[in-house]
């Protein structure tokens, strides 16, 4: 691949995510969005509870870079926040798959942590993956608020949280999205729970 190819591609990826993150500025159904998913965040912090998160694959690992926002920190020192990664424990996952099935693997755990205090947040590009749906319909069964970042029309997810919905098909733009979007709901619970964020405030 020569020079030429490479600096198209890198246009090409740029001016999609950066047409993509402008399309958010001043997005009403997006601020509502962050605004509810880290007021829930807060509800089950302050009653001692915690955040559950998951997804697939890059969905996967954007659900643990999120989990580690909260138990580690974003930019200032405050207490650890208890947050999950559904399915980051090998042997829990390999045992709930061999055992239940793959669609199980976050429900299974799900149903081990979750009160009615307990917030989920799930990743996932096209909407339909059958574990995250599983997991949706047990905290609805629970009563347990849950909140989707979701692409590609939201799928089924769509009917069974309170998504956001990225409008793209690109699987890569999608996922780089939704971290921008995660780490916007960690900036504002820490705002709420009277963190310093670093955020820039007006004057």
């Amino acid at each position: 691949m020569n020079g030429t190819a490479t600096r198209r591609i890198l246009q090409d990826a740029t001016t999609d995510l950066v047409s993509l993150s402008c399309a958010l500025l001043g997005d009403a159904e997006l601020e509502t969005f962050v605004d509810e998913a880290s007021d829930s965040c807060v509800r089950s912090l302050e009653s001692g509870q915690t955040i559950m998160i998951a997804g697939n694959g890059g969905s996967f690992a954007d659900s643990i870079h999120m989990a580690a926002e909260f138990t580690g920190r974003l930019l200032e020192n405050r207490k650890a926040l208890p947050a999950i990664a559904l399915g980051s424990n090998p042997s829990s996952l390999t045992a709930i798959g061999n055992d239940y099935g793959f669609t199980s693997v976050f429900r299974r755990e799900f149903e081990a942590f979750a009160t009615q205090d307990s917030t989920v947040i799930v990743f996932s590009t096209s909407g339909n993956s059958e574990n995250v749906i599983e997991l949706l319909d047990a905290a609805r069964e629970r009563q347990v608020p849950a909140f989707g970042l979701l692409g590609n029309g939201g799928g089924k997810c769509l009917e069974l949280s309170r998504a956001f919905v990225v409008k793209s098909s690109s699987t890569a733009r999608i996922q780089e999205i939704h971290m921008h979007i995660a780490h916007a709901i960690c900036f504002a619970v820490e705002a709420k729970l009277g963190y310093p964020t670093g955020v820039r405030q007006n004057d």
